[in-house]
């Protein structure tokens, strides 16, 4: 009797003839043990790169067809293509805490967030022992981008796809160990599982009608974008981030202190230094906004209005390089920008 760990599913359609055509292609029958499991989990981390499918329970095939998958879906076409090649492998489940999304997920959309996200991963039987293949879920080229962006950063990482001890140097390469890439956010274990479609016929995603609506026809749209901007180079350095951060603590405090001119003065030199990038540069007239509301300040607060809508639109296209983004100047007008914000914009 075939073991269940080889078996077939209508999620793991081992042959289906484009996941035969792929083995064939790439030879992979041709290779032995340790060096086709390498192979495999190569294919599957690297050109299925990182992005959201409509949802969790998608056929292997179809998985294969999208070209990308997070952790649910990726480990279905890992588990098809082990099997398919022979290989023992079997599913486990856990809960991951949300703020491993943070940065992917869009701001707006985040804080409605479920606060836990169903996860999983593919262990694989190897010299009589199971080893767990997380580290297949982000692909090379997002994760040197994430780590240029965080350069320096030797710790503990949380966020944009990535949970790890060391961001610097991830085990996410097959050596006959378990690879790791988001597992520091497990908050709670499901189990394992002999097939995914044991896992969703029990759990899924709790999303309400609504909810699933917009993540599958919007949300995961708008995801698929920010992780190809961050796979191009476009996620800001943290360095950068860190000094917009300590400007909104500014603002804060000065106005908290009765200073309201002063902590508009902060929000301006924020505003300068998210100018480049869409989501940060959005965020600080909101802030903007949010002032002149506390300050019945009319006149700022349909500015920002106007300057919100345009932030969104127009960021990735042309920005006027030092605007301060008050009401109380042009928007379209280019102004110098003092030298200590040019020396972090230019790291």
């Amino acid at each position: 009797m075939m073991s269940q760990y080889l078996q077939a599913s209508p999620l793991l359609d081992v042959g289906h003839p484009e996941i035969q055509r792929l083995i064939e292609k790439r030879q992979w029958r041709l290779l032995n043990g340790s060096a086709q499991i390498k192979a495999v989990y190569n294919f599957v981390r690297d050109e299925i790169v990182l992005g959201y499918n409509v949802r969790d329970d998608l056929q292997a095939s179809v998985v294969l067809a999208d070209g990308y998958g997070q952790c649910n879906t990726k480990a279905i076409l890992l588990m098809t293509l082990f099997r398919a090649t022979g290989h023992l492998c079997r599913l486990k489940a856990a809960w991951v805490d949300k703020r491993l999304q943070a940065g992917v997920i869009p701001p707006l959309v985040y804080a409605f967030s479920p606060a836990r996200i169903l996860h999983t991963w593919v262990e694989i039987q190897h010299d009589s022992r199971w080893i767990g293949l997380e580290g297949v879920v982000v692909d090379r080229p997002f994760l040197t981008s994430v780590q240029s962006a965080n350069e320096g950063c030797q710790g503990a990482f949380c966020g944009l796809a990535i949970a790890t001890p060391r961001l610097d140097d991830p085990p996410i390469e097959w050596r006959g160990s378990d690879t790791h890439i988001q597992h520091t956010a497990i908050v709670e274990e499901i189990g394992t599982f002999d097939m995914p479609d044991d896992l969703y016929a029990r759990h899924r995603q709790a999303l309400s009608p609504i909810r699933r609506f917009l993540f599958e026809w919007v949300v995961r749209h708008w995801m698929n974008r920010r992780v190809a901007a961050i796979r191009r180079g476009k996620l800001m350095p943290r360095l950068l981030g860190e000094a917009i951060e300590a400007e909104y603590r500014l603002a804060e405090a000065k106005e908290t202190d009765g200073q309201p001119i002063a902590a508009f003065g902060h929000l301006e030199r924020a505003h300068i230094l998210s100018q480049r990038y869409t989501i940060a540069h959005v965020r600080s007239h909101l802030r903007m906004w949010a002032w002149a509301w506390r300050q019945r300040h009319w006149r700022e607060l349909t500015g920002q209005s106007i300057r919100i809508l345009a932030a969104a639109m127009f960021s990735r296209i042309w920005v006027p390089e030092g605007n301060t983004g008050g009401a109380n100047v042009s928007a379209f007008r280019t102004m110098p920008i003092p030298d200590d914000l040019r020396d972090l914009m230019s790291r």
